[in-house]
């Protein structure tokens, strides 16, 4: 293939561009009718660009030392001036590049453009902050080498690029790098760097082009470039050797991972759009063909997945999976047989048509928010230094055929550019490496081988279809996608007696196959049509959803009643299934934070549903059946307990009818509410039970049996049930006291959750409780972050959340920190929560939070699958579909004294709960300073006055 992207004559954005006198870019790239916009400050200097070992880590720490102030702003300031909002601000570093980013609502952008120029040009580099900054990032440092997954990406491109290569070296350096950065050398690198001609700027979504210009130009048009030329390091050479196999070990993994790749184009390079193709041919979606062999086929790896990654002069073809030690011989055999596959047979037209289709999706989907348009835009222009060419991109894909395909298959699956990194367990076996090699080596034998212009977000409205179901339906023209979700009351809060998992498990299962087609049939034929379907289960329902083209809508309906109405429910589906959970349960149990947050749930919750993990655990997962999985399909698929939630680019009234239709032979049609016609039924059958005899009634189940063996032979298993009945477990009741839990763990951190139970959906101090979360972890990052991260560096993780759920709730807060500073960290987290129970918050730093929140809610309701998503559980709760407006007011009419009086009666320490994992003594740490705060022995944690963080004067 020969096509280069800048040369294509295929027809570019639209979207406007202009590099003002100093060289800075900026790309506007906007969407009439959203209600947010994505500004990215990206600097073209990540890891890659740190050329000696005493620099690693230094674009890193960068990134962190922005944010502790300029000379005129302090740290507090500058996330804040975002937030304050409801927006977020944030960044990352990556190998070669940082980006500074935000998502705001449209009104915050003057805000978010000013903030960004200040503090990403004009750091104030404090010495006392670089030192608290670095103990920061050295704590991350100790959580990554508490993770499998990060050890063994290390480890791949280590021996990928080779020892010493720029991308090789972690981005977050190493502890003897970081140690000993000094803050000249950072301002050193700040000075190389961060200058407008190395910068570009991306501002998408819902404003104004004109207005935007003009507050660019004025925020960054200011700043100069140094007065020497702009050099960027040359990508040195691969190693030529291969294949390199390296074996790891690592204390904390749970099961065995391995990662097999390639050295694979660079970024720009004009095989990119094949390269996204093989992903998608090789391991994107259940039909793709690893999935299919590898993991369904031949049961070798439960969990396998391709991803590319593209930087300046080299890139890696990555293949990744889990399985057990005994089998990884095997699986990289059949890997391998496969990438032999993809030279010597080609995709034919199905398979092409169906990884176009599914990109073609990813592209609309892209479109659906400003965050997506802004990375889309972020990424073109990094990759070929024009981000207008992904418009173009779609076309060149297109336009790829299988004969590239093969040929790009033969030039990069060879032996000489592959590594394999294997981590296993401490008592795993360690496999034949020989055989490893003597696999990988049969390489060498091988043949050569446009957007709609949205209008304004439209409501949900109800109607009832004649099978009994609801159905709740907007038109929403803004993009050519269709949503569909059906549900019924489930999740987590229908699994009862150490069934944890029982609910995601069926629907997983559900979502696979259906009577007429088998998984990788049904698979097959949703994507040839750029569609997914999938069952879903959450804290309280559980159902399928399913996303379609705009063409392909009614097939999509279609597929989706077929795979609700008529499940296959196989065996191999299931065993399959529980196996991806059960490797799943086994990676959280690696997770210090979860197995807090957990242990925190069943302490708090106590016998309510609320109190397992919805995902399952090792041993709840080991003990369903597939008659379990039955079981509880046929107690949810019942018309009267359905909810249809319908969005996109469709007639709400078509979609009823194609609904009705599809329908039709699955039960009676019959008008009127859910509830009518289930009392309506229930009251028919007892007649008719009353008036027949024994014998009639002998005669008519014979009738029924019959007729079930001669029409659902295959599936009589899924007999309906009785009518549908939701349980409604009793809310949990308050502790009698304080309770402490812990597990002890392997690792370098230790995690901690204080948890509190609160009222759940629809109670009168839903929004205060809400406030009272975004004072502590939301505008300006919060009290939390403010206090134990920035002002004094005790955790490098702490946050707090607000979850709600049908009649009861939990109210946590979450930290992070490293084992010999756990005392500390627990008595500023009881003197915060203490605090706010002592003296009411100051209206400025209420109404903050309360702004930031009405600026999420605008956030997060962009995207389609949301908007479906709330309106599918609003009608479940009986809410109406007005709620989250409603909500929105309640927000706005809470006062400081509510916010007191919901943390002086929720946050009481005689209701706490603290979970504790990590090493005995970081435990017994945490039991000490918790026993202090609840007023255990020598006297509780007492606030000395009013704290400073409630009296600030900017809040005032």
């Amino acid at each position: 293939m020969t096509v280069f992207l800048g040369e294509t004559g295929l027809p570019c954005s639209a979207d406007t561009f202009f590099v003002m006198e100093n060289g800075l870019k900026v790309i506007m790239v906007p969407q009439q009718g959203l209600p947010a916009v994505a500004v990215r400050l990206v600097v073209k200097a990540g890891s890659a660009s740190e050329t000696r070992p005493d620099e690693h880590g230094l674009a890193h720490l960068v990134e962190h030392m922005v944010f502790k102030g300029t000379p005129s702003r302090g740290a507090e300031e500058i996330t804040f001036e975002v937030e304050r909002f409801g927006g977020d601000l944030n960044a990352y570093t990556d190998v070669q590049e940082t980006c500074y980013h935000t998502e705001i609502p449209s009104e915050g952008l003057e805000a978010a453009l000013g903030i960004l120029a200040d503090f990403v040009f004009r750091p104030a580099f404090d010495p006392e902050e670089f030192a608290l900054e670095k103990e920061v990032v050295l704590e991350e440092l100790r959580q990554d080498a508490d993770c499998p997954e990060v050890r063994l990406c290390e480890a791949f491109y280590e021996d990928c690029f080779g020892k010493g290569h720029p991308l090789a070296h972690p981005v977050l350096g190493s502890t003897d790098s970081v140690s000993a950065a000094s803050l000249g050398s950072l301002k050193e690198f700040h000075r190389r760097h961060y200058r407008p001609d190395n910068t570009f700027l991306v501002i998408a979504g819902g404003f104004d082009p004109g207005r935007a210009a003009r507050l660019a130009e004025r925020f960054f048009g200011e700043f100069l470039n140094p007065g020497f030329p702009l050099v960027r390091p040359a990508a040195p050479a691969q190693p030529a050797g291969g294949p390199v196999v390296r074996v790891l070990r690592h204390p904390l993994a749970k099961m065995p991972m391995a990662v097999m790749g390639f050295r694979s184009p660079p970024v720009g390079d004009p095989w990119a759009p094949a390269v996204d193709l093989m992903v998608e041919i090789l391991g994107s979606g259940i039909s793709s063909r690893l999935n299919e062999v590898v993991s369904d086929r031949l049961g070798l790896a439960p969990e396998i997945s391709c991803r590319a990654s593209a930087y300046d002069g080299a890139g890696a073809f990555m293949i990744e999976f889990r399985t057990d030690p005994e089998k990884i011989v095997a699986a990289v055999g059949a890997v391998v047989g496969e990438l032999l596959g993809l030279s010597a047979s080609p995709p034919g037209a199905d398979e092409l048509a169906r990884v176009k289709a599914m990109a073609a999706m990813g592209f609309l989907e892209d479109q659906e928010d400003a965050e997506s348009l802004a990375e889309s835009a972020v990424s073109f222009e990094l990759a070929f230094g024009d981000f207008r060419l992904k418009d173009a991109y779609p076309g060149l894909r297109a336009r790829t055929g299988a004969g590239d395909l093969a040929r790009l298959a033969a030039t990069i699956f060879v032996p000489e550019g592959l590594s394999i990194a294997v981590l296993l367990p401490e008592d795993a076996p360690v496999p034949d490496e020989a055989a490893v090699f003597d696999a990988a080596r049969r390489l060498a034998g091988r043949p050569p081988g446009a957007s709609a212009s949205p209008a304004a977000r439209p409501s949900f409205e109800e109607t009832a279809l004649a099978c009994g179901a609801r159905m709740v339906a907007a038109h929403d023209p803004a993009l050519p996608l269709v949503e569909m979700r059906v549900s019924a009351f489930g999740g987590g809060f229908a699994e009862h007696g150490g069934r944890e998992g029982l609910m995601a498990l069926m629907a997983d299962v559900w979502g696979r196959a259906t009577g007429k087609r088998s998984a990788p049939e049904l698979a097959r034929t949703l994507e040839g049509r750029g569609s997914s379907l999938d069952g879903v289960s959450g804290r309280d329902t559980t159902g399928l959803v399913g996303t379609f083209l705009k063409d392909h809508w009614r097939e999509g309906a279609g597929l989706l009643v077929e795979v609700l109405t008529d499940p296959a429910f196989g065996e191999e589906d299931f065993e399959r299934a529980r196996d991806e959970f059960l490797a799943e349960a086994r990676e959280a149990e690696e997770d210090l934070e979860d197995r807090s947050y957990r242990l925190a749930c069943r302490e708090v919750f106590r016998d309510h549903p609320y109190a397992g993990d919805r995902r399952g655990t090792v041993k709840s997962l080991g003990s369903l059946t597939l008659d379990d999985a039955r079981e509880a399909y046929r107690s949810l698929a019942r018309p009267e307990s359905l909810v249809f939630a319908v969005g996109g680019d469709l007639d709400p009234a078509e979609a009823a009818d194609a609904l009705n239709e599809a329908l039709a032979s699955w039960c009676p049609p019959s008008g009127g509410h859910a509830a009518e016609l289930a009392r309506e039924t229930r009251e028919a059958q007892e007649a008719q039970e009353a008036q027949n005899t024994q014998a009639e009634q002998e005669t008519q189940d014979a009738q029924a049996e019959q007729e079930t063996q001669d029409t659902q032979a295959a599936h009589d298993h899924l007999k309906p049930l009785p009518p549908y009945v939701v349980h409604v477990p009793q809310v949990p009741p308050e502790l009698s006291g304080p309770v402490i839990v812990s597990e002890v763990a392997v690792g370098r951190q230790c995690r901690l959750t204080l948890a509190f139970l609160v009222p759940g959906d629809g109670h009168r101090d839903e929004a205060a409780l809400d406030v009272l979360d975004a004072i502590f972890s939301g505008a300006a990052g919060g009290i939390l972050f403010a206090e134990l991260r920035e002002k004094r560096p005790l955790a490098y993780d702490v946050s707090s959340t607000y979850i709600v759920g049908r009649g009861t709730g939990f109210f946590g807060f979450f930290i992070g920190c490293a084992p010999e500073k756990v005392a500390k960290a627990m008595d500023g987290l009881a003197g915060i929560v203490s605090g706010a129970r002592d003296g009411p918050f100051t209206a400025d730093r209420t109404d903050a939070a309360k702004t930031y929140l009405a600026g999420c809610a605008k956030i997060d309701r962009q995207t389609l699958y949301s908007r479906v998503s709330d309106a599918a559980i609003l009608a479940h709760l009986g809410l109406g579909q007005d709620r989250n407006e409603r909500y929105l007011e309640e927000i706005a009419a809470v006062g400081p004294d509510d916010v007191l009086r919901v943390a002086r009666e929720y946050l009481s320490p005689s209701r706490a709960v603290l979970a504790a994992v990590g090493s005995p003594a970081s435990i017994r740490a945490a039991e000490r300073r918790f026993a202090a705060f609840v007023g255990w022995g020598n006297g509780g944690v007492k606030a000395s006055g009013r704290p400073a963080w409630l009296g600030l004067s900017r809040w005032r």
